[in-house]
């Protein structure tokens, strides 16, 4: 679904009116526009917040989507050029995309840098994956939830 079909499931609304269409039946295609626009908004993906933080911390807070491993590759080669100590990553995420995680934990691994997550935060979903890639890993007072991760291809 893309925003050009909901647009045009949109402009075809007026025309409803206009149509000899029963009433149970009307109810049914409008029951089926609100499904579609709802699969719409599903699918609807905020990347995560990565950013550095001091000298050698990087958080990474929010749903993790598609390009975010290009971003916190980014940010963690800005770290490694402005520090020599351990490299800290601090994550609060629900998940997200499975690939990008994966390609984030690679890099956490190959930097040798510790994952922690802070009390009253989550780590869920395909963020375990971050969170397991830490040569380091301290969870206090956090939730951490996992689940069999979904694929729709072959991760790279």
């Amino acid at each position: 679904m893309n925003l050009s079909l909901v647009v045009s499931i949109l402009a075809t609304m007026p025309l409803l009116g206009s149509l000899r269409i029963p009433p149970r039946s009307l109810h049914m295609l409008l029951f089926a526009l609100l499904s579609v626009l709802g699969v719409c908004v599903g699918e609807v993906s905020h990347a995560a917040t990565i950013a550095k933080q001091g000298t050698s911390v990087i958080v990474i807070s929010g749903s993790i989507a598609s390009g975010d491993s290009d971003a916190f590759l980014v940010v963690l080669n800005q770290v490694r050029h402005s520090t020599k100590e351990t490299i800290l990553v601090r994550i609060d995420s629900p998940g997200g995309s499975v690939p990008d995680a994966l390609s984030i934990g690679r890099a956490i691994r190959r930097a040798q840098a510790y994952v922690f997550i802070t009390p009253g935060t989550n780590c869920f979903s395909s963020c375990v994956l971050v969170l397991a890639s830490g040569v380091t890993r301290v969870v206090k007072d956090a939730q951490v939830g996992i689940h069999r991760p979904f694929l729709t291809s072959s991760p790279t």
